[in-house]
Parts: structure tokens; C-alpha cells; sequence
């Protein structure tokens, strides 16, 4: 039987390692906010022949314009979006030049989609379900460790997947937008059921077995769910590199961030929240000692 719990401070450390990069990312670059957060300016175009991103990219550039260019290469397609507003007849010309044929599809300005309102009610929303989940967790399996424990697990998650945001956006250009935001949310879901499993075995493993220490029963526990949770976490991480390898650009940041999700919710489900329940047992052990002590 592997100890895991043995090890816990190592699992610690590294997540600490991660998220500390992370939040130096953070607050060095801070994160590419998409179209959805800014808003700005949508032209879809359509031309007879294969359309040049970088070629694109290179005509409005000389017009003093900065955009992003996905390019839809089986349609002859292009989505161009910039933060800021422009008019198409400033860069028509030369585009006609490099494809006579092309075609615009839509063109049209936006504001952003989420507001500060929206942000703030969000914020509300994600505070009270937090707390839900820490009395409703600490109530069914009857211990406030419990619910600590998975709370943080999904900090954590979401921590990294933050930071992650943050460094590839500097690297690659990566943008936050909706879907990114849905994939959060889908990590979370989650990273909190493969965590409430083995918390679940945790409870039938103390029924059977009451004087068990609670590194020992943890222990069982983590073994007896370590391999489903990675079974299943490699299936999902396997369908998530076949889609990103296939899939358009629209929704490329959508499964990059599922991915990083994935694997960061395995993680932590394993070697973060069940051993935060022995160390919180730990500390409260301690504390009171140190009462009696007194």
C-alpha cells in the first residue's frame, strides 16, 4: 500500500511552487482579457482562396491597427476582432488587392458582455455557493475538516488555472473569455466530485474500521480510489488532446484551459484535499495540547 500522506508536504510544496508562478504572472502581466471582457470591433470576411493570417495581420498593422486573426482555412473564412473600433474601408483596399474576390460576412461594433455588474453578482453567486458547500460537505460527512479540506482543493484549482492564464498569455497571446470562464466553472465540478468520491470512501472505511488512526484510514482510502480517479482523468485528458489538436481556433483556449483543468483537479482531489484533512487534524490535535499544557 502506497503512504501517501507520508509524502504530503512534498504534494504542499509543489502546489506552492506552481501557484507562486502563477501569481507572480499575475501580477507581472496580469491576464489578456478577450472580446467578450473589452469588447470592439467583429468583420467576418470570406475569399475564393486560402486566406494569410499573417498576411492580415501585417495590412492592418501598417494602418496603425492592432487585431486578432482566426482563419478558417476549409471556409476560405476569417474572423478579425480588435479591442478597438475601426472602419473597414481604412484596410478594404489593400485586402482587395491581396484577394479580389473577398467578401465581407459581418461587420459590427460591440461592447463588452460582462460588465462590472455582472462581474460583481458573479462574485456574490460564487461566495454564497463556496459556503454552501462548506457547511454542506462539513454536515454530510461530519467534520468541518472536510469541508475546509474541499474548499481549498478548489482554490487551489483555480489558483492555477489563474496562473496558468496569466503566464500564456504573456507567452502566446492566451485570452480569457467566456468559455474560459465556463471551463473554470467545469474544473470545479469536477475537481469537487473526484474529491467528495474519496471522501466518500474515507467515511465507509471509518464505519468499518473505528480505531484506525486517521492516516491510515486516509491511506486505504487514496489507494483504493487512486487508480479510478486517474483512469478517468486519462481518458478525459486523451479526448481533450485529440480536440485540441482538431479543433478551430475559437475554441482552442476552451480546451487548453479543460486540460490544464483536468489534470490540476486529479491532482488535487489525490494529494491535496484528503492530506489537508490530516493535517488540519494535526493542528487541531496540537492546539489542544498546547491548551492542556496550560
Amino acid at each position: 500500500m502506497i503512504d501517501f500522506i507520508r509524502y504530503r508536504l512534498i504534494y504542499f510544496a509543489l502546489s506552492g511552487l506552481i501557484i507562486g508562478s502563477g501569481v507572480f504572472a499575475l501580477l507581472r502581466w496580469g491576464i489578456n482579457l478577450g472580446f467578450d471582457f473589452t469588447g470592439g470591433t467583429v468583420w467576418e470576411i470570406q475569399s475564393s482562396k486560402p486566406l494569410d493570417q499573417t498576411r492580415i495581420q501585417e495590412i492592418f498593422k501598417s494602418k496603425g491597427l492592432e487585431v486578432k486573426v482566426q482563419v478558417n482555412q476549409s471556409l476560405y473564412s476569417a474572423k478579425i476582432s480588435s479591442r478597438k473600433e475601426f472602419r473597414r474601408e481604412e484596410v478594404l483596399k489593400e485586402l482587395l488587392a491581396e484577394y479580389p474576390n473577398l467578401v465581407s460576412l459581418r461587420f459590427e461594433t460591440l461592447g463588452p458582455k460582462v460588465g462590472s455588474e455582472l462581474i460583481r453578482k458573479t462574485l456574490i453567486a460564487l461566495t454564497i455557493a463556496t459556503i454552501g458547500l462548506l457547511l454542506y460537505i462539513a454536515y454530510r460527512f461530519k467534520g468541518l475538516v472536510y469541508g475546509l479540506s474541499a474548499i481549498l482543493a478548489v482554490v487551489h484549482d483555480t489558483l492555477v488555472l489563474i496562473g496558468s492564464a496569466a503566464i500564456l498569455g504573456k507567452i502566446f497571446g492566451f485570452e480569457v473569455d467566456l468559455l474560459y470562464v465556463t471551463a473554470v466553472l467545469t474544473t470545479i465540478s469536477f475537481s469537487l466530485h473526484d474529491t467528495v468520491v474519496v471522501f466518500d470512501r474515507i467515511r465507509e472505511i471509518k464505519k468499518k474500521n473505528p480505531t484506525s488512526s486517521d492516516k491510515d484510514v486516509i491511506n486505504q482510502a487514496l489507494n483504493e480510489t487512486f487508480v479510478r480517479s486517474i483512469n478517468t482523468s486519462i481518458t478525459i485528458i486523451l479526448m481533450l488532446f485529440a480536440l485540441l489538436l482538431l479543433s478551430p481556433g475559437a475554441i482552442k483556449n476552451f480546451v487548453i484551459t479543460l486540460f490544464i483543468g483536468s489534470i490540476t483537479g486529479t491532482y488535487s482531489s489525490i494529494f491535496i484535499a484528503s492530506p489537508l484533512i490530516v493535517t488540519f487534524e494535526d493542528l487541531k490535535k496540537l492546539i489542544k495540547h498546547a491548551r492542556s499544557g496550560k
